[in-house]
């Protein structure tokens, strides 16, 4: 399995077990999936294997109800992002995987992440 599949499957994890998200998750809330998106210096992430995995994961979950980008009759929207840094002086680079959870109306609820320090 690619590192990047299992920073979602350990960010998709983190969300699922968070109290915050629990909460929301027992009114049989709406949610939309955004695609990810790649702000990283690895152009070999494949977004959508990303974006299966997670949304597999939730509509596997029977937490939330999971609906299709572009659908507005929702109550959250998930959104995910890979971003990275390199060490100026070193070979060093660090991958992050964030999930942020939004209201419709853009009201911040909770973010969760993964990084992965590489070498290269």
């Amino acid at each position: 399995m690619p590192e990047y599949i299992a920073m979602a499957n350990e960010v998709t994890a983190q969300l699922l077990a968070s109290p915050r998200f629990a909460n929301l998750a027992g009114q049989e809330a709406k949610v939309v999936l955004g695609v990810p998106t790649n702000n990283s210096a690895n152009w070999n992430l494949r977004v959508q294997d990303i974006f299966d995995t997670v949304r597999n994961t939730l509509a596997n979950s029977r937490t939330v109800r999971v609906f299709s980008t572009g659908y507005t009759d929702v109550d959250y929207v998930l959104n995910s992002e890979f971003t990275s840094t390199r060490t100026q002086g070193r070979n060093e680079s660090t991958l992050t995987y964030t999930l942020t959870l939004t209201t419709l109306e853009g009201e911040y609820l909770g973010a969760w992440s993964a990084h992965r320090a590489f070498v290269s």
